[in-house]
């Protein structure tokens, strides 16, 4: 299952480098895996490498502690969306506010989801109506979580499909040089291997730009900067605004 979802957000982030690039390949993209994915051209294979940005958080030499809570806040959210469906109740739109202070475990994600779920039903408002609970207690009935700082409810008639998403901000930093040089130095070792596959070999380095660990402003100082690496292109997409910006690279020593 992991597995799977990992595989169609790949296939989303290539698809919108295909749409905001006009020199992506023409030819059939073929689901790979080292690299992601392969471009049957006329002339040969292009692979192209996809790998995520995250914000480099003070102190951190490994991983992402924000994006590995905001995955589990996702997962909590899934789960509670899985559960109100199964009890065949009205279609709604969920906008949930995590509590920025009140971080929490994978241990914890049946019992919030399960929470939340109920939570929709028993605050669940009238045809084309809404209502907002918030942390304090609400007068109708118990209070949220101690991880939840708000709950919206959105029931219009006209929605076709749930949806249940977070509601985050953070400052945007600006996205510098050597952020990016450290994702290329990770990537370099399997270089060899990917070209066993292909004649050219592209690297994709995604900033989806949809929740804090992932945001970043793409500045003057990437677009003037020259990147050590093995790939032969090496392009940054900023998911969320459809922005494609190729670096400047030179062959790894």
């Amino acid at each position: 299952m992991r597995e799977d979802r990992k595989k169609r957000q790949e296939v989303t982030y290539l698809r919108r480098f295909r749409a905001n690039f006009l020199g992506f390949p023409e030819g059939t993209i073929l689901p790979n895996e080292h690299p992601d994915f392969l471009v049957e051209t006329s002339w040969g294979r292009v692979g192209i490498e996809l790998t995520e940005y995250h914000v480099r958080e003070s102190g951190k030499s490994r991983g992402s502690q924000m994006r590995a809570q905001e995955a589990t806040e996702d997962e909590v959210l899934r789960r509670a969306a899985e559960q109100y469906r199964s009890k065949g109740l009205p279609l709604v739109a969920v906008r949930v506010t995590w509590h920025p202070h009140e971080a929490f475990g994978r241990r914890r994600t049946a019992e919030l989801a399960a929470d939340l779920a109920d939570l929709v039903r028993e605050y669940l408002p009238e045809p084309n109506h809404s209502v907002t609970i918030r942390r304090r207690r609400h007068p109708a009935g118990r209070s949220l979580p101690e991880e939840v700082a708000s709950l919206y409810i959105l029931r219009w008639q006209s929605i076709s499909k749930s949806s249940w998403t977070p509601m985050r901000a953070a400052f945007v930093p600006t996205i510098a040089p050597p952020d990016l040089q450290e994702i290329l130095r990770k990537k370099e070792s399997k270089v060899p291997s990917y070209r066993r596959h292909c004649r050219g070999v592209w690297l994709l380095v995604v900033a989806r730009g949809l929740e804090p660990s992932t945001f970043g402003d793409i500045g003057q100082e990437v677009e003037g900067h020259q990147f050590e690496s093995g790939f032969d292109r090496v392009f940054l997409l900023h998911h969320f605004d459809g922005i494609v910006r190729e670096l400047h690279i030179r062959r790894a020593a």
